[in-house]
């Protein structure tokens, strides 16, 4: 079993940095706590701090 790309949707291996199909990365660092996450996250896995804009806003709304 794989991930997902958050750009193009190509399933890829877990150890794959950047998608074989579209190149897009598909892990990034977390700004707040620094740690790795699925580009495709919406909150960190780690600290819970919103990743994308679009989690940022349904927080905002929720509060």
């Amino acid at each position: 079993m794989g991930i997902p790309c958050a750009s193009c949707g190509a399933e890829q291996p877990v150890d794959t940095r950047f998608c074989s199909m579209c190149g897009a990365p598909l892990h990034r660092r977390c700004p707040a706590c620094g740690s790795a996450q699925l580009s495709s996250a919406l909150f960190c896995s780690a600290c819970g701090i919103a990743l994308r804009e679009d989690a940022r806003r349904g927080q905002a709304q929720t509060s």
